[in-house]
């Protein structure tokens, strides 16, 4: 069972899941609560992993995401050319296998870091999120 925790992400959620590993334990019966419950609920175990940025980089991460996920709709190529070149665009899309027609909230935690370093490398410090 694949576990789905929000379809927009809030920008916090994107540094959870790059630090932490989710795994579906079981679900509980509604039964199990008074009264009640109108929606499912289950067990999930999470996992620290290692931090894959560094402390120092992390409220630039959060502005990062943040401001790619301004309007969650969008098309990947749309928002990633807020930022980056179009040419830089492809780069990045053929390098960690993106598919650019997709929607932004689509990528992966892995792609999201990916994103995040390119900029790091590759945008002036001025044009980066504030």
């Amino acid at each position: 069972m694949n576990v789905f925790i929000a379809y927009y992400p809030h920008p916090k959620s994107c540094i959870y899941k790059l630090n932490s590993s989710l795994k579906l334990m079981y679900e509980i019966s509604q039964e199990s609560f008074l009264p009640p419950p109108k929606v499912k609920s289950a067990l999930l175990r999470i996992e620290r992993r290692k931090m894959h940025i560094g402390y120092e980089l992390k409220g630039k991460y959060l502005k990062f995401i943040t401001c790619l996920l301004h309007k969650p709709d969008l098309p990947v190529r749309t928002v990633l050319k807020t930022l980056f070149r179009k040419n830089q665009v492809r780069g990045i899309s053929e390098k960690y296998g993106i598919n650019l027609n997709c929607q932004i909230v689509s990528l992966s935690a892995n792609q999201w870091k990916c994103c995040f370093m390119e900029m790091l490398d590759k945008v002036p410090e001025k044009y980066h999120p504030t």
